[in-house]
């Protein structure tokens, strides 16, 4: 996708500007510190940034923009974003604030080939809600049973599963 080049916070910056576009058609500083909840000093310096890269178009006191560039790896990102959202809510049943936090950190990790499997497997489960409700059902099930304080309660196994590996306790 060519945003080796940006870190997570830049892909944040990404993000929040796509969103504000979406909706106002442009954005500014403030609307973006005010999202980010971060000072505008700071912003100034991720625009700068982004602006170099040739992912927005910027000038001090002016809209900000995206490029076609800065667009194609914004929508990636929201829809990475949207797609770990809608997994943590509708499969895992978390809350939405647990599920938002959650998507916004692992966003950044995501693979286009990881971004696929997962949207496939919400399509498979929408298209057969019998198979969405057990797999939800199931999954908080087991879900009870694990303490995560002490370990994971989940052990790797090999290509062969009747041949447990070690749990490391992550």
């Amino acid at each position: 996708m060519g945003t080796l080049t940006l870190t997570s916070t830049l892909e944040d910056y990404l993000e929040v500007i796509f969103r504000i576009i979406s909706t106002n058609k442009v954005a500014r500083a403030m609307e973006i510190a005010e999202q980010m909840q971060v000072k505008r000093s700071s912003v100034t310096v991720a625009l700068r940034s982004l602006a170099g890269k040739g992912y927005i178009n910027y000038s001090p006191r002016s809209y900000v923009t995206l490029t076609s560039k800065g667009e194609k790896v914004a929508q990636c990102v929201n829809k990475r974003h949207l797609i770990l959202n809608e997994v943590f809510t509708k499969v895992l049943g978390l809350s939405d604030r647990e599920s938002e936090n959650a998507a916004c950190k692992m966003e950044h990790g995501m693979t286009s080939q990881v971004c696929r499997k997962l949207a496939g497997m919400l399509n498979a489960l929408a298209d057969n809600k019998e198979l969405s409700q057990e797999l939800v059902s199931n999954t908080s099930a087991q879900a009870r049973l694990i303490d995560c304080e002490n370990s994971c309660g989940y052990a790797v196994t090999s290509s062969d599963s009747s041949v447990p590996l070690a749990d490391n306790g992550h």
